[in-house]
């Protein structure tokens, strides 16, 4: 799949007269700066992620004085304004001059706004829009209560792994001069030849994770006899195996979405989550007139850095009209 759209992009390309993006390996600035950008990006992830917990834990104690969905985003303490600043701060700081990246980076405000929409949507995939809908009470149901919170755990400790091996296939791959191109970069996501890409799994601990979400459900939510009914979401009506791997492929695919925004990369999420290309992970779900593109929905009959198609930049002094650089 990802050779199809390269080759699709090239052509586009070479309709425009852009030709192929002259790309090198990263200097030792521009990697520090790729890597401080990673980090801040999975680091909002997770506190977009603790919030979900709280706020879900909240519901079910009936101690939520809002919508659990207005809490998904109220952000009460802070802490994810705080981080996002944060971010912003260290892109001005270490991806300034000559070490701004030539590849491998939408900026740290199209990344800040990734991993929020990434863990917001998670939330979605497992308990539905709005999540009242499906998120329950412990008083009476204690035990779907239960099923729901341990679940929910350990679908955000497999996304962390999901960040940390990939954070560390990149930073070997840099070091080894491995990445020249954004394709290289691609690679740590989906390449199931890359050594410790994400995809390959080399040191196993993704298995590992992912078996540790099989045993939270067979044991808080198969035992109870309330699998079937505690994941309304993308996940309703399942149970056993067939619902901790539907959680962990909603995981799979709201990581590489946030990959693919962040990076601005182009890695295929529908093949990646559960190896069919049957529609069920979208890189981003745009308005009537505008595509998706790994920098964000845009119109492409407008846009001068996507005119046409995804990444086709027009030169110097052009406009983009109706798809044409002008």
């Amino acid at each position: 799949m990802k050779a199809a759209i390269g080759g699709c992009l090239l052509a586009a390309a070479a309709a425009w007269g852009l030709g192929q993006p002259a790309w090198a390996q990263p200097s030792a600035e521009q990697q520090k700066c790729l890597a401080a950008l990673g980090k801040g990006a999975l680091k909002l992830a997770k506190v977009q992620g603790k919030a979900n917990r709280s706020c879900a834990k909240a519901l079910a104690k009936g101690k939520l004085e809002a919508s659990a969905e207005d809490c998904l985003s109220a952000d009460a303490k802070g802490k994810r304004a705080k981080t996002a600043a944060k971010n912003l701060d260290v892109e001005s700081s270490r991806c300034a001059g000559a070490a701004a990246p030539d590849l491998g980076s939408a900026g740290a405000a199209a990344a800040n706004d990734a991993a929020g929409l990434a863990e917001t949507d998670l939330a979605h995939d497992l308990f539905g829009d709005p999540v009242d809908d499906g998120l329950v009470s412990c008083d009476p149901d204690r035990a779907a209560c239960a099923c729901q919170a341990k679940a929910l755990s350990a679908a955000e400790k497999l996304f962390a792994t999901l960040g940390k091996t990939h954070g560390v296939c990149k930073k070997k791959r840099f070091k080894a001069g491995e990445i020249v191109g954004q394709e290289d970069l691609e690679g740590c996501l989906d390449d199931p030849e890359v050594a410790l890409s994400v995809e390959a799994d080399t040191k196993g601990k993704l298995a590992k994770t992912r078996a540790k979400l099989a045993a939270t459900v067979e044991k808080t939510c198969d035992g109870p006899g309330v699998s079937t009914t505690s994941f309304p979401g993308a996940c309703d009506g399942l149970a056993g195996a067939a619902l901790a791997g539907c959680l962990a492929d909603r995981v799979e695919c709201r990581f590489c979405q946030l990959l693919n925004a962040a990076e601005a990369s182009w890695s295929d999420c529908d093949d990646l989550d559960d190896a069919v290309a049957n529609g069920s992970c979208q890189n981003l779900s745009c308005p009537a007139g505008e595509n998706a593109c790994p920098s964000g929905c845009t119109d492409l009959d407008t846009d001068e850095s996507n005119c046409g198609a995804c990444g086709a930049t027009c030169g110097e002094g052009q406009t983009c009209t109706l798809g044409l650089c002008l």
